[in-house]
């Protein structure tokens, strides 16, 4: 995995309270709170296309979550208008949490990995194939 690699992306961060990180096939936002004690990281898991299929939907209702989830700072979301499932986790940060984001960052992926895999095997039980017949 490859973590916070540039000094651009902590400078971004700290200055603004936004920084934009592309890893592991997942686009990443990070994201500091007013008061700059908390840190949140955001992505998308799941992409529909044009439609969310019901099987998604459920295993969000399930609770599959808690399974994932030990700590309670994992919030998955459901964007109607853009056909995603939106994972957020939220940290305590502090000025020396800096030398600590690189291992957050990787906590991070490894959860949106898993949810990724699972919504997306769930996604696919819904999909209806249709054979043309041969002539």
């Amino acid at each position: 995995m490859n973590g916070i690699k540039s000094t651009s992306e902590i400078r971004a961060l700290l200055a603004t309270g936004r920084s934009h990180i592309e890893r592991d096939g997942f686009e990443i936002e990070l994201q500091l709170n007013e008061r700059r004690d908390r840190l949140f990281f955001m992505t998308s898991v799941f992409d529909g296309g044009d439609y969310i299929p019901l099987s998604v939907r459920q295993c969000l209702k399930e609770g599959a979550l808690t399974s994932f989830d030990r700590t309670g700072r994992i919030t998955l979301k459901i964007d109607e208008s853009g056909y995603r499932v939106l994972l957020s986790y939220e940290v305590q940060f502090t000025s020396d949490g800096v030398s600590s984001l690189d291992s957050l960052l990787n906590e991070f992926l490894l959860v949106a990995s898993d949810w990724s895999s699972l919504l997306n095997d769930r996604g696919n039980r819904d999909l209806v194939y249709i054979f043309a017949p041969r002539n």
